[in-house]
């Protein structure tokens, strides 16, 4: 969550930087190191963008709804016994970069498709947070979430409908602004390290047996995963 903030407030300051005229290019270099595109990774070079894309932000509310949402499935997934502190580090840094690699591989077809240059760019956790929310849906499935703090539902509905969600719109095509292949990309990461690593890890001490799986989250999920967007940003007209 610091990496998150920290990228989220060096774009602000690159943006100042660009207004004032300190470094007229300073926004430009911002967006090209921490946002996906697929010429900027394919054509330039650029591999670390499929890392740090997903910890990066431009608007306050984007940023707000994926951290406060980690946060609360992230709870659940770290105070579980028998769930190291590594397994959730890979979980995090796993789910973001499949999640970005579905982003990439759809705007590839797309590319193939039209025959056009790439001019979108993917960002946000939210491929990090579809994998903690899949984890956490499989430890406890039947714990309460609340949407928007007023409607309960369990967690293994939530995340069900963010799936079923993001699967409709992928294969409709339709232009929704939210990169549903990084969602998905992040939900399958989540689901096969599940079964893979953490699952062994739980269910291989006598410690577990003493917390129930459908213990809910001390407090409401709210905001819900009520947009988590890999978001796609608009190119402008910067400068090359």
């Amino acid at each position: 969550m610091a990496i998150n903030l920290g990228v989220y407030g060096l774009f602000h300051y690159r943006k100042y930087q660009q207004e004032t005229g300190q470094d007229p290019f300073a926004l430009q270099k911002h967006i090209k190191n921490f946002t996906l595109n697929l010429h900027s990774l394919l054509g330039e070079g650029r591999w670390w963008t499929v890392i740090t894309a997903g910890f990066s932000h431009t608007g306050f509310m984007h940023i707000l709804g994926n951290l406060m949402t980690a946060y609360f499935l992230g709870r659940m997934v770290t105070t579980t016994p028998g769930v190291k502190p590594l397994q959730i580090a890979t979980l995090i840094l796993g789910s973001g970069i499949i999640g970005n690699l579905g982003y990439i591989f759809m705007e590839y077809q797309k590319n193939l498709k039209f025959g056009r240059r790439d001019n979108r760019f993917g960002l946000g956790f939210s491929g990090s947070v579809m994998g903690l929310g899949v984890v956490a849906a499989m430890l406890y499935p039947t714990s309460t979430v609340q949407i928007y703090g007023i409607i309960p539902v369990p967690l293994w509905v939530l995340i069900g409908g963010y799936f079923a969600y993001d699967a409709y719109y992928l294969q409709s095509g339709q232009n929704t602004g939210v990169a549903h292949a990084g969602h998905l990309g992040g939900l399958a990461f989540g689901v096969l390290y599940y079964f893979l690593s953490i699952r062994r890890g739980i269910f291989r001490g006598p410690q577990v047996l003493t917390r129930p799986l459908t213990t809910p989250m001390a407090k409401p999920l709210t905001p819900p995963l009520a947009k988590p967007s890999t978001k796609p940003l608009k190119r402008k007209n910067w400068k090359n």
